[in-house]
């Protein structure tokens, strides 16, 4: 499903529960792929809702590769 172009930040807000859905970001050349994490996604574990209270606020989190049925993702973990 295709939607009006916005912000990176507006796609991760979208996107908290849905961190496998692949994003697509206009550049120069058109067009590219854009994983999650790179916009700034994290996915908190042991919170079902969002991120943790306790959680440092510029946690970069680890990279966690995550195999999916659309494929494999690279996410960032913050616990």
């Amino acid at each position: 499903m295709r939607t009006a172009p916005v912000c990176d930040r507006c796609v991760v807000a979208g996107h908290q529960n849905l961190p496998f859905h692949r994003i697509s970001k206009w550049t120069p050349v058109g067009l590219e792929n854009a994983p999650l994490r790179l916009l700034g996604l994290k996915i908190y574990t042991n919170h079902a809702k969002g991120k943790c209270p306790g959680a440092i606020e510029d946690a970069q989190g680890v990279t966690f590769k995550i195999v999916h049925i659309n494929g494999i993702h690279e996410c960032a973990l913050v616990w």
